[in-house]
């Protein structure tokens, strides 16, 4: 199952930490279960695309997955690598606590928390893993009250894309 990024996302441009946050915490999402599955991977790269045209900041864009201040997006392996690196060793619930810090904007934080829960239900597939791990996140950016809207939020963005 798809689901439009734009919409999951919403309108709202981010710092190229949050971008990098939010793209994190999708990485999160898709490898709790093991690994990511080819529809969630090609999610993954539309997401990270969709990201660099939404990041309104060149600074420290060489850090984050922005190859270069010029918006362009590091080779998929790469950020896999890379995220994979930043999660060795990490009890996740420590590292999106730690993830949820960079996401001070409210629209930040809803957008991580609509992109991991869109991510997780597009392989129709849902384990206790995926499940602890947005229960973190919520918890990490103080939605829980908010997860209701944001769940319907992203029920109205499924099956709109192919």
């Amino acid at each position: 199952m798809s689901f439009d990024v734009s919409k999951v996302l919403g309108p709202e441009s981010f710092t190229s930490k949050e971008s990098d946050a939010i793209l994190e915490i999708a990485y999160l999402t898709g490898v709790a279960n093991g690994s990511l599955s080819r529809d969630e991977l090609r999610s993954f790269r539309r997401l990270a695309h969709t990201l660099a045209e939404r990041t309104s900041d060149e600074g420290g864009a060489a850090k984050t997955f922005l190859a270069s201040a010029d918006g362009k997006v590091a080779p998929l392996d790469a950020l896999l690598d890379r995220y994979e690196s930043a999660t060795a060793g990490v009890e996740t619930s420590a590292r999106l606590a730690n993830l949820a810090k960079t996401l001070t904007s409210d629209h930040a934080r809803r957008a991580a928390y609509r992109v991991a829960y869109a991510l997780s239900i597009s392989d129709l597939e849902s384990n206790e893993d995926e499940e602890e791990l947005e229960s973190d996140l919520a918890t990490a950016l103080q939605l829980h009250e908010h997860i209701a809207t944001l769940r319907n939020e992203v029920h109205g963005a499924l099956d709109s894309e192919d």
